[in-house]
């Protein structure tokens, strides 16, 4: 869509070709159409992924040092 393939197809659909043409034309916008949707969810869904791994990394490092504890005063660990 990027490459401005849209723009004929409107034409064609429109005003040029056949009826065959048309029809196939409509479809071809409305399987990009559905293209861009599933685009725009999997990169939505990757980002949540993205996030709720983040998340969870957080959480076990925040619970790996505070169960990480001994009683030398100069342990960098227990800071």
């Amino acid at each position: 869509m990027a490459e401005g393939g849209v723009v004929p197809l409107l034409k064609l659909m429109k005003e040029e070709g056949n009826t065959q043409g048309q029809e196939n034309a409509a479809r071809a916008i409305r399987l990009l159409k559905l293209i861009d949707s599933a685009i725009i969810l999997i990169t939505n869904s990757t980002m949540r992924t993205a996030e709720l791994s983040a998340r969870t990394t957080r959480m076990e490092s925040k619970t790996f040092a505070d169960d990480v504890s001994c009683s030398r005063s100069d342990c960098f660990l227990c800071e």
